[in-house]
């Protein structure tokens, strides 16, 4: 996985919230909708989803561009399922988190220097 597949990854704001088109954020975990749904008929596994963060809530969005509905999952329920992903040793996870860290803390050192 490039960092140019992960920087393609498509964010959309609704009100003060960061959503990820659920079908495009899964496909680049190398996962599927079907896989969402099993999790939640395996206990355990859900609930160690959970303790991440993840709430599991989708919502639906009409995007202007594309004129149609696209079911979103929230921007916080998306580094959840990466880093659920990640502790199972998923390495398009671990790059994702590595991809958002890197440029993560380097916005963090230019606003800590005054330079944001």
């Amino acid at each position: 996985m490039t960092h140019l597949e992960i920087s393609k990854l498509s964010v959309y704001k609704k009100a003060s919230a960061y959503f990820i088109n659920l079908e495009d954020g899964l496909r680049l975990l190398g996962k599927n909708k079907e896989w969402l749904k099993t999790l939640e008929h395996c206990p355990s596994r859900f609930k160690r989803l959970q303790q991440k963060g993840f709430t599991g809530e989708t919502t639906i969005m009409i995007i202007d561009s594309q004129q149609k509905m696209i079911e979103m999952i929230s921007y916080t329920d998306w580094l959840a399922l990466n880093a659920f992903l990640a502790t199972n040793n998923n390495h398009k996870s671990i790059q994702i988190l590595q991809y958002y860290a890197q440029y993560g803390f380097r916005y963090f050192c230019q606003k800590s220097l005054g330079k944001i």
